[in-house]
């Protein structure tokens, strides 16, 4: 059952759970901590916007101070620069330890290859796994420019023979996606379209 309080704990916590800390209160009422909450709930008192403030600088200025006693400054060295890993540190942790040369288990060489989630061919070059189709097309042509990207001709990202490639500028991509979603002579009235303005605004 819970403790019942007399007015003057009341009046108390009224006057001073808004401007000061709750273990404060509740140390100097000999209560606990959840009862002083518990009433100022019921009450619906909320600590100070002043004390709120003061309090969130407090705890600003405690992180800086702790940032700064954990923080290396330049040209600081740590405790242990320049000391040797025990023997018995050593067996414990060879195991774990990385021979020199050894390659994780996922390592794969250049020209390794594999599908990404959207199904295109990914080809691991220099050290980096880029799209396939891109690689065949910089080979034949050189770099992609800025602005533009190379798709399939025929939509069958599996099919990587240069004459299935064609580049595109962004705006166009864009606009095919768009017209994806029409039936087949739509799409085909919509491309004519593109087409003519493109030639229109050429001769302009």
């Amino acid at each position: 059952m819970p403790r019942r309080l007399t007015e003057e704990q009341i009046d108390y916590i009224v006057k001073h759970y808004p401007i000061q800390y709750t273990k404060d209160v509740a140390k100097h009422l000999g209560l606990s901590e959840t009862t002083i909450y518990n009433l100022a709930f019921r009450l619906n008192l909320k600590k100070d916007e002043t004390f709120r403030a003061m309090e969130l600088q407090r705890q600003a200025d405690r992180l800086r101070q702790v940032g700064k006693r954990s923080r290396f400054n330049k040209g600081t060295k740590p405790p242990n620069y320049g000391k040797k890993m025990t023997p018995e540190l050593y067996e414990k942790c060879k195991g774990t330890m990385f021979k020199k040369g050894e390659k994780p288990p996922n390592w794969k060489p250049d020209g390794s290859e594999r599908t990404d989630v959207d199904g295109y061919t990914m080809i691991k070059v220099n050290g980096k796994f880029i799209q396939k189709h891109v690689h065949i097309w910089n080979q034949h042509h050189g770099e992609v420019p800025k602005g533009s990207a190379v798709i399939f001709k025929d939509g069958n990202r599996q099919n990587l023979i240069i004459e299935n490639l064609i580049l595109v500028t962004r705006k166009e991509l864009m606009l095919r996606n768009t017209i994806q979603r029409y039936d087949p002579e739509l799409q085909f009235t919509m491309k004519v379209l593109s087409k003519l303005k493109k030639k229109i605004d050429a001769k302009k």
